[in-house]
C-alpha cells in the first residue's frame, strides 16, 4: 500500500479530524508506517476537501447487480422444472470437410 492511499484510508476513518496527529493515531493504530512529512503534507492538503462531496460523487457500478437477481430466481426454480422433464439427447454437430484452400491462401 502507498502512503497516500494509506493516509487517504486514515483521513476518511477519522473523517471528523483530519490533522496530522489524528492521521498519524489511525496509521499507528493499523500497524502502517508512514514518513511523518508526508502525513503533515497530506493532511494539510486534505483539510480543505469536502469528503462527503467526495463520496457523493464516487461511481462503484452497482447498476448491473439488480438484472443479475431475476435469472438468479429462474435458476433456483430451474431444478425443479429439469427433475421432471425427460432428459433430451446431444445432438452431435457436423463436422466441417477440408475445402481444399485454407482462409489465408
Amino acid at each position: 500500500m502507498t502512503d497516500a492511499t494509506a493516509c487517504t484510508y486514515a483521513a476518511f476513518i477519522a473523517e471528523g479530524k483530519r490533522d496530522a496527529a489524528t492521521i498519524s493515531a489511525v496509521l499507528k493504530a493499523a500497524g502502517v508506517t508512514v514518513n511523518d512529512a508526508f502525513v503533515k503534507n497530506y493532511s494539510a492538503y486534505v483539510a480543505k476537501a469536502d469528503f462527503n462531496k467526495i463520496l457523493k460523487n464516487v461511481s462503484f457500478g452497482g447498476g448491473a447487480a439488480a438484472p443479475a437477481a431475476a435469472p438468479a430466481a429462474a435458476a433456483a426454480a430451474a431444478p425443479a422444472k429439469a427433475a421432471a422433464a425427460p432428459a433430451k439427447p446431444k445432438v452431435e454437430e457436423e463436422e466441417d470437410g477440408e475445402m481444399g484452400f485454407g482462409l489465408f491462401d
